[in-house]
């Protein structure tokens, strides 16, 4: 069965936190929290340091409650991870971040409603947050409201069309609206973009075996 992989808001936003004099640089198990190769105990480890260590402030301090959380989101600890998507709104209203993980903690939970309520927030604040957009088309097409979820998608290739997921998620999209061409497609493009992922090229199959169109005849390209 094929399933859509979220893209992780933190990739985003793994960022340096607010300079400090070089007597108070970051200690190295802080710096896991924005390293983008740590592991999820590394960051949570990390992200925690660097909160009670009270230095931070502000934006700084709703980065490592953002990436803490992401990171408990993904071990599935998801009353925790939106515990700190909470304090990290709190502390930032402004920053679009902890709005996007935590509408994929929700997402996880089953509470479409609020996660794409999340999303809007998110997308209001950044209005060219591609994660945000294509995370929103995943709780739409959980809704089953396919359309809006492919306008999402769409919206997200736009803004970064290097991104094969968006690509793989519309591709799926397509696939339950029976469109196989236009599954194909985006199928096709995720495959130039991540020639190693072995997973599109069985979904690319599965929408040739459903396909009409002869696999001679080369499927329309994605908009």
């Amino acid at each position: 069965m094929m399933r859509l992989r979220l893209e992780i808001a933190v990739l985003l936003v793994l960022v340096g936190l607010a300079s400090h004099p070089a007597t108070a640089q970051p200690q190295p198990a802080e710096s896991a929290c924005q390293a983008p190769n740590a592991t999820l105990e590394e960051r949570i480890a990390g992200c925690s340091a660097i909160i009670e260590s009270s230095r931070e402030r502000g934006r700084a301090l709703a980065i490592a409650y953002c990436n803490r959380g992401c990171a408990l989101t993904e071990k599935s600890e998801l009353d925790r991870a939106i515990a700190d998507l909470d304090a990290a709104i709190k502390i930032d209203p402004k920053y679009a971040c902890p709005y996007s993980n935590r509408g994929r903690a929700l997402r996880a939970k089953g509470e479409l409603d609020r996660a794409i309520a999340d999303y809007d927030q998110a997308i209001r604040l950044h209005p060219k947050f591609a994660v945000a957009y294509n995370n929103r088309g995943d709780a739409y097409m959980a809704k089953n409201d396919l359309d809006q979820a492919i306008a999402d998608f769409s919206q997200a290739i736009k803004l970064n069309p290097d991104n094969s997921r968006s690509y793989r998620n519309r591709g799926f999209a397509w696939y339950r609206k029976r469109n196989f061409d236009r599954a194909i497609s985006d199928y096709t493009q995720q495959i130039r973009l991540t020639p190693n992922d072995m997973m599109a090229y069985l979904n690319r199959g599965n929408a040739w075996r459903k396909s009409k169109t002869p696999k001679n005849r080369s499927p329309i390209m994605p908009r």
